[in-house]
């Protein structure tokens, strides 16, 4: 990212000078560094969001069949799961000055835990099926909404 920053600043540098000659060459560089920088922030979070509905758009969220649902379920399970494992490593990192990060790292990983646990427990036949999936795509969401969250702050922390 640091490359692609410093490429960027580079390549629009002529650009800058003909846009104001009042400013010196560092100023105009450090105007571009920031505008690339600010536009790559931007681009990461409307990636986050986009992956964040990602759960309310898969064919498992809406199905009556139980099987398909698990399947789904598990899957987005070992997404979340593998969100969860970056965030530890971002709290032991350049976030470890934020013991609260930590400790939502840990709470992420108990409604993980919850999530597997509620998985475990979803009916196989379709009667109880329709209340207990309503029920798990509640945890998926809160759980899907809590990882971006501090993806968010991860971001913003660096």
């Amino acid at each position: 990212m640091k490359r692609t920053l410093i490429l960027a600043t580079i390549l629009s540098l002529p650009a800058l000078g003909l846009a104001d000659d009042n400013k010196t060459l560092s100023q105009r560089a450090s105007a571009a560094a920031t505008s690339v920088e600010q536009g790559t922030k931007d681009a990461a979070e409307a990636v986050v969001n986009a992956t964040t509905n990602a759960w309310n758009s898969t064919k498992a969220y809406i199905t009556q069949d139980p099987a398909e649902f698990r399947e789904g379920a598990e899957r987005k399970i070992k997404e979340l799961a593998d969100d969860i494992d970056q965030l530890k490593g971002a709290s032991k990192g350049e976030l470890a000055s934020r013991e609260y990060f930590g400790t939502r790292v840990r709470a992420l990983h108990e409604q993980l835990a919850f999530a597997r646990n509620e998985l475990r427990k979803m009916p196989q036949d379709k009667k109880d099926f329709p209340d207990a999936r309503k029920r798990m795509n509640n945890t998926l969401d809160g759980l899907e909404g809590a990882v971006s969250e501090a993806q968010k702050e991860a971001r913003s922390g660096k």
